[in-house]
């Protein structure tokens, strides 16, 4: 028994970059003291810490009008409070206020909003020549409101912390597609946690809750100096998965040996299997590798396709049909939408080929789509599909469920299956769209589900 080397595609694309995991980590974006628009960033997928770019002010404004405006506008109480209430200030260059709210609590809510109240009572400052941030304080036993610059906090080392802890509190659930939530929170230095709500949910209960039960168990926080009482976080949690890992090729393009004869069969642009006299599979595979090896891919396909076809269990043909027509896609690299059509064909003969799964992937990009993008793929598969090309329209509707769960995508692949006789497969498809509440998986179950048997 022969088999052949599976070549290599280097000359006309460049192959993806693609991420090796660990399984899943956490990232911080974003610190605010409540909603400071000067926070900074933390870059994704870099190992520094995260942190938060201190406020700036400008010492050129004159102060004392925004005083005298602000306490024109006070109810006059006193501060009975031995702590000052802190109210964050953002004016633009035209004079209206962009940000505002509690820096630090005095204690006595009424006064702080007291404070607060009598800043967003102002419908206009006079226009400055720089962007303002800066606090309204009324200090204790006091009625007069004090405008001070807001001071340079450095949140590295907090922030640094934050992820650390978050990171190691965190345990999401097995999946097999790459999935993020972004939250925001706010958390005071008990470690209470208030306003926690999802940017973006994954919309999947037992991630999202696992994000959140992180979060949670954060603890007590020893702030910065001059940090306000407490702050809010905006943080990314990413499960990333490794769309090459071998373990996932399977689930991701379930295949069964009946299923694959059946596309065989069925699969009416390529060169038909071969007819002749020989029947022993053995024979006909090591023939289709000297055909391979001869660049003569036409008979070397309907070679290995009739060795398939003789044993369906003969594994090695199966990975010798997939070496022909991904050395097949590359005789064709002057049309990259034909190089599409063979490697789509090698990659679903041996889906555990990762150098199939780039040339795929490589070639997606050469038509003009992105590799990463489910809409793209979606539409390559509905397009596969719309041709009767079957095998090219399972292997993009594949793709394109790794990068999101789309309940019209599983109801795609359940029929295409279930055309192929595979009905367990077409089965699990059709359950999953029912769990995406997708109404039209529920005639398609009660359809299959009397009769299907394990293939």
């Amino acid at each position: 028994m022969l088999s052949i080397r599976q070549l290599i595609l280097v000359s006309y694309m460049v192959p993806l970059s693609l991420a090796i995991h660990p399984r899943c980590f956490a990232q911080a974006i974003e610190v605010k003291p409540e909603e400071n628009p000067n926070s900074a960033s933390a870059a994704p997928d870099k190992s520094e810490p995260a942190s938060a770019e201190p406020i700036k002010s400008s010492s050129a404004i004159d102060y004392s009008k925004i005083e005298k405006a602000l306490n024109e506008k006070y109810d006059g109480r006193i501060n009975s409070s031995p702590k000052p209430a802190r109210i964050y200030l953002s004016i633009l260059h035209s004079g209206l206020v962009q940000w505002l709210y509690v820096y630090n609590s005095c204690g006595l809510p009424e006064i702080d909003e007291a404070v607060k109240q009598s800043v967003s009572s102002i419908e206009k400052f006079q226009p400055n020549e720089k962007f303002l941030t800066a606090l309204a304080v009324l200090p204790p036993r006091s009625k007069v409101i004090k405008i001070i610059a807001v001071p340079d906090i450095n949140w590295n080392d907090f922030m640094t912390k934050i992820q650390a802890d978050i990171k190691q509190n965190w345990n999401p659930p097995e999946g097999t597609r790459t999935k993020i939530a972004t939250a925001r929170f706010r958390i005071n230095t008990t470690g209470e946690i208030t306003e926690f709500r999802f940017e973006t949910p994954t919309e999947e209960p037992l991630f999202d809750r696992a994000a959140k039960k992180a979060v949670d168990k954060l603890g007590p926080r020893t702030f910065p100096t001059e940090a306000p009482d407490n702050v809010e976080i905006r943080f990314t949690f990413t499960y990333h998965v490794d769309r090459t890992n071998k373990s996932l090729s399977k689930i991701l393009l379930p295949r069964s040996d009946k299923l694959i004869a059946r596309a065989i069969i069925a699969d009416k642009a390529d060169p038909p299997a071969h007819t002749g006299t020989v029947p022993n599979p053995k024979t006909l595979n090591n023939e289709g590798v000297d055909a391979t090896n001869a660049k003569k891919f036409d008979l070397a396909i309907s070679k290995l396709k009739a060795a398939v076809l003789a044993d369906s269990r003969y594994h090695l043909a199966q990975q010798n049909l997939a070496v022909a027509y991904n050395n097949r896609g590359l005789a064709k690299k002057g049309d990259p939408q034909q190089a599409l059509t063979q490697f789509h064909r090698a990659y679903f003969f041996e889906p555990e080929s990762t150098t199939t799964f780039q040339n795929v992937e490589g070639t997606v990009k050469l038509i003009g789509k992105s590799p990463n993008s489910f809409d793209d793929r979606k539409l390559l598969g509905t397009q596969a599909e719309a041709k009767s090309d079957y095998i090219g329209a399972l292997v993009e509707y594949a793709a394109a469920n790794t990068i999101l769960q789309d309940p019209d995508v599983c109801i795609r692949m359940g029929d295409i299956y279930a055309r192929y006789g595979a009905k367990d497969l077409a089965l699990t498809q059709y359950l999953l769209a029912k769990k995406l509440d997708d109404t039209r998986a529920d005639a398609r179950i009660a359809k299959l589900k009397p009769t299907s048997t394990a293939h």
